[in-house]
Parts: C-alpha cells; structure tokens; sequence
C-alpha cells in the first residue's frame, strides 16, 4: 500500500530526471564538450566518429534510466543484434519520439536522416552537424533529391543510413504511408534494406498520447528485425519497393494489435502465458523448469530459455493439438511469432478466437 502511495511522485521525479538528462546532456555536450573537442581535433572527419560514439553512450544512458524506472523496458545492448559490416538502409516506422535514439543506441555510427529544424535546436543542432546527418527537405525528409544524393553519398563512404519512410511520426492507430527517398537511396547505391518494426505497448511519448501515461504505467519497447530486402527484386522501381515495404509493415503491425479492448486482451493475455509456459514446459518435458519462473518476455530462442529447432517443431505440433493453431515453417512471421511467450500467446489467443 506505501508502494502504491509514492509509485505516483517516485515516477514524476525519475521522468524529470529522464527529460533533465535528455536536454540537459545534450546542452552540456554540445555548449562545453564539443567545442573543447574542437580544440583538440581541428580535422571534422576524426570528430565524426568520436561524437557519435559519446551520443551513442547517451542514448544508452537514457534507456538505462528508463529501465530504472520501469517506464520504458528496452536494452539496446541486447535486444538489439550487431549490424553487418556492409553498408545498408535501415527503415523503420516511428511510433515513439525515442526511435532514434533507440536505434544511435546500439548503432552509434548510423547516420540519420533528421528534421531540418533540428539542425537549428539550441540543444541538439551542434550535435546533429558533427555528426554530418541528413537535413531533412523542408515539406518531408525526401521532399528534395538532395538528402537522396546525400543519403547514396554516405552509403559510398561505407556508413549505413537510418530513414523513417513515413516522414514523420506514426499514428497510433498504424501507419502512414511510405515515401520512396530510401528506397530510392538503396537502389542507386546498390545496397540492402534492413527492415525494423518498432512496437511500443501501450504507446508513449507519441504526440496523440499523453505523456503523464508515463507516471502510472510501464511499456514494453521492442525493435525487431525483419528480413532483408534487395533492390534487385524490383529492378530499379522504388515506388513499388515503396509499396512492398508499406505493405509488410502493415502485416506485422496487425500481428501486435487486436480488435478486442484494451482491458479485455490484457485479462485473457494474463491467462494464455500462464497456460502457454505450462505448455512449453510439459511439451518440451522441461523437468527442471518451473512454469512460473519463465519472463513473459524472454526469448524462446537464442536465449532465455534457448530452444532449438527439434524444440520448435515439438511446439507447433503442441499447439495445433492443443489450440488447432497451424504454424507453417515458410510463415515469414515466425520470428515474431516465436519471440516470447508473450508474442506466442498473443498469436494463438488471435488465431483460436
């Protein structure tokens, strides 16, 4: 009962100190740690690397009070896997304010396609320009064909390029539509794109959300990884690449939202994990394994409780004999699918329904 009665203040303190960190980091470093950077490396190009790297390690920090906190569960560091050495597009729809930040994170040496207002942020904007990101075209991010060529400029010098396709934040309702900048960006470079859904449950620091939510719930963040896609599929068509994209974001999005209220999926998901770590356990004839020590959110593979394949398909046949949910192996969601108990029990109680 105390708990209850101090969680309110306790939590409005530890937000103020998360957005004291956040702006107040960013003064400090781009009014006194940049310009004593200056100083010491005259050359703009051996200050790159360095800046992205302490902006990096800021982010980190800010995801680790989140963590704290228990206002936002997120790790970069290992939910997040290591990006290949080649350089590619990443694309990503944006759901929180904190996307970027999310992604600098774990991929500090990313350069980002930014809001050309920022740029001119008494905070942020000294920061942006040693980083050498991406303006943003005045109307959109691709409004003009220079952040293109830019973009394919920094994919030739071996950087990968982090792009937002809808310009602007999402709807909590879905998505915008895609604009054809980074597929254009991939195309002429001849490079992959990497595609990431960003999940936020419930959604915050969104502009349609409020943000005292922050002050009496906890949310779940998450960065999948989809798969790649090659310009090559498309010979030369970025619209259509465009579409595609658009159109697989749509699909796994709708994995994660249900038409059933928000009261009535968090009563029935509270049953189908306790049933599906029951499942697992007897299924798998995990004997060590007590149902109530599995996290919702652990990963079922690499990791957590790091199944295998054999694991996998002594699972599926499990739920099709317990629930008549059918998973085929070819099914390009699996990943998702299998990624917690959470997201498995998500799946079965939408497709059992």
């Amino acid at each position: 009962m105390i708990w209850r009665v101090l969680a309110f203040p306790l939590r409005a303190i530890l937000l103020a100190i998360g957005f004291l960190f956040f702006y107040g980091g960013a003064a400090v470093f781009s009014w006194i740690g940049i310009p004593l950077l200056i100083l010491v490396k005259k050359e703009k190009a051996g200050r790159i690397p360095i800046v992205r790297r302490i902006a990096g390690l800021w982010a980190r920090g800010l995801f680790g009070l989140g963590r704290f906190s228990r206002i936002l569960a997120f790790n970069p560091v290992t939910d997040l896997t290591p990006l290949p050495s080649e350089p590619r597009v990443l694309i990503a729809n944006h759901p929180t304010l904190v996307d970027v930040t999310a992604f600098l994170a774990r991929y500090d040496q990313l350069c980002c396609v930014t809001k050309k207002r920022l740029f001119r942020d008494p905070f942020m904007g000294l920061i942006l320009r040693e980083c050498e990101y991406i303006q943003g075209a005045v109307g959109g991010p691709f409004a003009g064909s220079s952040v293109v060529l830019a973009g394919i400029n920094r994919l030739n010098e071996g950087q990968s390029v982090l792009v937002f396709p809808e310009g602007t934040r999402s709807p909590i309702s879905g998505q915008h539509v895609f604009q054809r900048g980074a597929f254009e960006m991939a195309i002429r470079a001849r490079v992959p794109i990497s595609p990431f859904l960003v999940t936020c449950d419930p959604v915050v620091l969104n502009r349609e959300a409020s943000l005292f939510q922050l002050l009496w719930q906890s949310s779940r963040y998450s960065i999948i990884q989809l798969p790649e896609l090659d310009p090559k599929d498309w010979q030369g068509d970025a619209a259509a690449m465009a579409a595609y994209a658009e159109d697989l974001f749509r699909q796994h999005l709708h994995l994660f939202q249900s038409s059933w209220s928000a009261e009535a999926l968090s009563e029935k998901m509270e049953c189908n994990t306790a049933e599906m770590k029951t499942l697992i356990v007897s299924a798998l004839m995990l004997e060590d394994c007590d149902p109530v020590s599995i996290d919702d959110d652990a990963a079922l593979f690499g990791g957590g409780l790091d199944l295998d394949s054999v694991d996998a398909l002594e699972l599926v046949l499990a739920l099709k004999k317990t629930y008549g949910v059918e998973i085929k192996p070819e099914n390009e969601n699996n990943k998702i699918i299998f990624q917690s108990v959470r997201s498995l029990a998500e799946f079965v109680a939408r497709e059992s329904k």
